[in-house]
């Protein structure tokens, strides 16, 4: 219980409770304060990563609780913005099936009593950077009426990397599973 108290994962669960008053706003059509509550969410994610490095509280609980915390953020932000018509369903699919492939992987391998110690990958924290940079530029133009004025780029990379880190983890997770049945 002591691994699950402290700085870092008080300020994933926030990301969680953040996350929920943020869909709140949005679907109350409260643009501007949406907007800087997802980037006080977001920045928590840099936060308690830097906090459980420099004060060695990283933990295997964190790690978990980080991940489900960052699917919950953007999960609400892309299927709400795309609600809304502030982004396209494309990209929300794309999010929505790499969160659901990556989560069902772990289930199955945990399942399956297959150890897995779990670590995004670059490509991974890549996609999910210019996730919330594709979120942070939808928010700023509904709340300030911007325009698109990165002409949809963001959506592009975002889309392109979040495939590739999809990719990336189906042929991590079918090495896992080929090097646990050599074991057997």
């Amino acid at each position: 219980m002591r691994e699950l108290i402290n700085l870092p994962n008080l300020l994933t669960g926030s990301r969680v409770i953040l996350g929920g008053v943020f869909l709140f706003f949005v679907l109350q059509d409260v643009w501007p304060t949406a907007f800087w509550i997802f980037l006080v969410a977001a920045a928590t994610d840099l936060i308690d990563g830097a906090v459980a490095r420099l004060f060695d509280q990283k933990t295997q609980a964190g790690a978990i609780l980080d991940g489900a915390a960052d699917k919950i953020l953007m999960s609400l932000g892309f299927v709400s913005l795309t609600a809304k018509g502030w982004l396209p369903l494309w990209l929300t699919v794309f999010v929505l099936l790499k969160d659901l492939m990556v989560t069902g992987g772990i289930v199955y391998f945990r399942i399956k009593k297959v150890a897995l110690t779990y670590h995004a990958s670059i490509l991974s924290k890549s996609a999910t950077f210019f996730q919330i940079l594709t979120l942070s530029f939808a928010l700023l133009n509904a709340s300030f009426g911007v325009g698109d004025f990165v002409y949809g780029y963001d959506r592009l990379l975002a889309g392109l990397l979040t495939a590739m880190a999809t990719i990336q983890y189906f042929y991590m997770g079918l090495g896992i599973l080929r090097e646990s049945q050599c074991a057997r």
